[in-house]
C-alpha cells in the first residue's frame, strides 16, 4: 500500500500558513489579548535552556517555541505521528549510507579531512567545519573556550573543536567553507529536510517507528539522549553553542556555553527579513536538533550574539 504522494507534511505546513495569516490580520486590526495595551497578541522573548529568544507572552519576535537559542519560526520537521498504523506494511529494511569522497582541507597548512555524504541530489561534509581562519570579520571559538580558570585555554579546547568543529558568528560563517563548498542557505537546508521526510514518509517510519527527520540525521552517539539511527551518514551531533561570547560577556557571566550533547546548531546563508521592519537584517536563519526532539527545526537568530557550527555544502 503505498501512501499518498500528498502527505500530511504538506498539509500540516499550509495549516500552519493560514494561521499565521489570521495572526497577522488579529494584530493588525487590534484583536488580541485585552492586556496587550492595543499592541495585539504577539510570541514574546524568554531566556530558554540556551540563553536565546523563545515563545511567550508579550511582544518579541518568536513564533514558535525551540529549545535553546533563537527565534523560533516553527519546525520544518513533520512531527505528525499517525494514531493507526494497521492498514501500513513494515517499513523496507534500511539502506546504507552512500558516502562520498574524502575532501582534505588543506589551508593554514594543517591537513582536516573530511567525509562526505550524498542525500538527494545534494553533497554534505558529514562533520561540522573545524577550520581556524588567520582572520575573520567576526568570532570563532572552540566549545569552552575562555580566559580564566573557568573556561580552557585554546590549547585545551582544540580537543573540542576536534570533536565538534568550531563555533561561529554568522559573519565569520559566511568565508569559512573551503573552495568548491559553500554555506547552506535557508533552501537548501529545506531542501534535505524534505527529502529526508519524503523517504521515511513513505517507508512508513514515522508511523512504525515515530521517526522524524531529526531521527534519521542524528549520529548514534554524542547526545544526553534521544540518539538517531544516522540513516545518510550526516552525524549531526550534540556540540552545543556560545551565546554573547567575548571575553568580557563570557567573564562576568552574561555570556554562556550551552548546550552540549543536547543541542546543536548551523547557521544557513540566508538573512532573516523582519516583515515589519525590512531593513533590519541583523538576525539569520539557523537550523538546530535537539536531544529532547526528533525533529529539525528552522529558526533565526542574531547574527552577532550566537556563534554556531558550520556545516559546508558542495556547489
Amino acid at each position: 500500500m503505498k501512501k499518498a504522494a500528498f502527505n500530511i507534511r504538506s498539509l500540516f505546513i499550509l495549516l500552519t500558513m493560514l494561521i499565521g495569516v489570521q495572526a497577522t490580520i488579529s494584530c493588525a486590526t487590534g484583536v488580541g489579548d485585552e492586556n496587550s495595551n492595543g499592541q495585539g497578541t504577539n510570541s514574546g522573548q524568554s531566556n530558554g535552556s540556551g540563553g536565546g529568544n523563545s515563545a511567550g507572552s508579550g511582544g518579541g519576535n518568536s513564533s514558535g517555541s525551540v529549545s535553546g537559542g533563537g527565534n523560533s519560526s516553527g519546525s520544518t520537521g513533520g512531527g505528525y505521528l499517525p494514531t493507526d498504523c494497521s492498514d501500513y506494511p513494515e517499513p523496507d529494511p534500511q539502506k546504507p549510507p552512500k558516502e562520498g569522497p574524502v575532501f582534505q582541507d588543506t589551508r593554514n597548512g594543517i591537513v582536516n579531512s573530511y567525509k562526505t555524504v550524498i542525500i538527494g541530489t545534494q553533497t554534505w561534509m558529514a562533520e561540522n567545519l573545524n577550520y581556524e581562519p588567520l582572520s575573520a570579520p567576526g568570532m570563532h571559538k572552540c566549545y569552552m573556550e575562555g580566559h580564566t580558570d573557568k573556561f580552557l585555554t585554546k590549547a585545551q579546547a582544540q580537543a573540542n573543536c576536534d570533536k565538534y568543529g568550531r563555533l561561529y558568528d554568522w559573519a565569520t560563517a559566511q568565508t569559512v567553507c573551503p573552495d568548491g563548498w559553500h554555506l547552506p542557505s535557508r533552501e537548501e537546508w529545506n531542501a534535505l529536510d524534505y527529502f529526508v521526510w519524503d523517504e521515511l514518509y513513505q517507508n512508513y517510519e514515522d508511523c512504525a517507528y515515530g521517526w522524524d527527520v531529526g531521527t534519521k540525521l542524528k549520529s548514534t552517539s554524542n547526545w544526553k539522549s534521544g540518539i538517531g539511527v544516522d540513516s545518510y551518514g550526516f552525524n549531526a551531533i550534540g556540540s552545543g553553542y556560545c551565546y554573547l561570547c567575548d571575553d568580557g560577556n563570557l567573564n562576568i557571566h552574561v555570556g554562556k556555553y550551552s548546550s552540549e550533547y543536547e543541542e546543536t546548531h548551523w547557521w544557513s546563508s540566508t538573512t532573516y527579513v523582519n516583515q515589519w521592519n525590512p531593513s533590519d537584517a541583523t538576525q539569520a536563519y539557523k537550523f538546530n536538533m535537539t536531544a529532547a526532539k526528533n525533529v529539525m527545526n528552522e529558526n533565526y537568530d542574531s547574527k552577532s550574539d550566537f556563534l554556531y557550527s558550520v556545516r559546508c555544502i558542495k556547489d
